[in-house]
């Protein structure tokens, strides 16, 4: 198929941070403030912040907790802090503080999308797709232009759900926000999986390549292709997707087995942290890594 070769290298370098269009969008495109996410006030806030994240990052997450609780007892409005200290809960697996600490952040800065983001995401991990579709719905109106998380998420969560129409509408959605293409791979990867549960498969493929066109570490969208060329018995294509794959990931067994001819079915699971298209993801200031992305945000 034309316009289907595997997009080995290119795409940003270093990867373009789509989160940093949450911040210009405001300003350049609707003229609107930023919400303020609890501006950092002085020397010893910094600190909190800093050695908290520093922390949580090595996977202390107990001397993180520490930090943050520290912070929040000098500072206990700050929703940079509790934001921090919701994702080191989240990591620890203690969901229900992390939910808490998103609540409390929405009802200290009800405008700011983020707080509602974090929620929902932390809702959608727990399997409560309508808790999360409700929360990612309330972002939306409060997106700025250019930036189209809020309208991924919740299509992924639709997806989940198994509603596959509004899944699409809101995956398609979000592809055509986003002001920089290179962002629209983590809404492409789960709009192909939709058009694949729907049984077209060409479409599926045609938004696979483009998402390992625009972000070549997206292993997922490499394999699922990879999977579509095995099944029509093109095998070395489906070779050059798995090489892909493993070019992105090598530590993966199941695409060690891909490429030996043993492909497994794959299955949607809930959106791989490897960069991080969620707008506030487990580390937020650090980056908001997709975890290995580059947005999904917590």
């Amino acid at each position: 198929m034309d316009g289907l070769t595997p997009p080995f290298g290119g795409g940003h370098d270093p990867p373009v941070d789509c989160s940093l269009l949450y911040t210009s969008a405001f300003a350049d495109n609707q003229g609107q403030e930023l919400p303020k996410k609890g501006m950092l006030m002085d020397v010893m806030d910094y600190y909190y912040h800093q050695e908290g994240l520093t922390l949580s990052q090595e996977g202390d997450y107990e001397g993180a907790l520490a930090v943050f609780n520290a912070g929040l007892e000098e500072y206990p409005d700050n929703f940079s802090l509790l934001e921090c200290r919701a994702a080191a809960y989240n990591r620890k697996g203690e969901t229900e503080k992390a939910l808490a600490d998103y609540t409390r952040m929405i009802a200290l800065e009800p405008g700011n999308p983020e707080g509602w983001n974090s929620r929902g995401n932390l809702y959608h991990d727990r399997g409560e797709y309508d808790k999360a579709i409700a929360d990612f719905t309330v972002c939306i109106p409060l997106s700025p232009k250019g930036y189209g998380t809020y309208w991924s998420n919740r299509g992924i969560a639709y997806l989940e759900k198994g509603d596959l129409d509004a899944a699409l509408a809101d995956l398609t959605e979000s592809i055509a926000r986003w002001s920089d293409p290179q962002c629209t791979d983590w809404a492409l990867l789960h709009r192909g999986l939709v058009w694949k549960k729907k049984g077209n498969l060409d479409k599926a493929l045609e938004d696979f390549t483009r998402a390992a066109g625009y972000e070549p570490r997206n292993y997922d969208a490499f394999y699922h292709a990879g999977f579509i060329w095995f099944m029509r018995e093109d095998y070395p294509e489906a070779i050059t997707w798995f090489s892909g794959a493993l070019a992105a990931r090598e530590d993966c067994v199941d695409y060690w087995l891909a490429r030996g001819g043993l492909p497994v079915e794959p299955l949607h699971q809930k959106p791989d942290r490897f960069l991080g298209r969620r707008g506030s993801e487990h580390e937020p200031g650090a980056g908001r890594l997709y975890q290995g992305h580059n947005i999904r945000s917590e």
